[in-house]
């Protein structure tokens, strides 16, 4: 992914560009992101579950899964290119820079992207959430704590 945008900038160019979307074309950007989370499931799907269908099918069987395993994660990769072209033309129709710098020509940059957005909105996912439950817990009007450190270990 030699020309892909660093995984700390995809959130701030996803940000960007659904803050600056019409309303109207919101669940369209959510479709998208989708497509491209799809793509990603499928691929950990299939490279988790085939060696539990090599040991549990026979030979014939395990090879039609995996080719019609294979025709599904093809499909859904293309779907990932079409949906990030599309996400692409929106931000630069809205004067932004595209969401994916890469070349939608290469699959195994488009692959790598993807699971570069997942990651990133998982990562981005488990800190919103930590954030959250700590002000749920934090009375109203009461200051986070400062972190300390100490001189036993790491900064906390």
């Amino acid at each position: 992914m030699s020309s892909a945008i660093p995984e700390n900038d995809v959130m701030q160019r996803w940000t960007r560009l659904v803050e600056a979307c019409p309303e109207d074309r919101l669940d369209l950007i959510e479709l998208r992101g989708d497509t491209l989370a799809a793509y990603v499931n499928h691929v950990a799907h299939e490279a988790r579950n085939a060696p539990i269908w090599r040991l549990n099918l026979d030979p014939k069987d395990f090879r039609n899964k995996v080719v019609e395993a294979d025709r599904r994660r093809r499909s859904l990769h293309d779907g990932s290119v079409t949906a990030l072209q599309g996400l692409n033309r929106m931000a630069v129709s809205l004067g932004l820079q595209p969401l994916f710098a890469g070349d939608d020509g290469d699959r195994y940059e488009v692959a790598g992207f993807a699971e570069a957005f997942v990651r990133t909105c998982y990562a981005h996912g488990r800190s919103s959430v930590a954030e959250a439950r700590t002000k749920a817990h934090r009375p109203q009007g009461v200051a986070p704590e400062e972190p300390t450190t100490s001189n036993d270990g790491p900064e906390l």
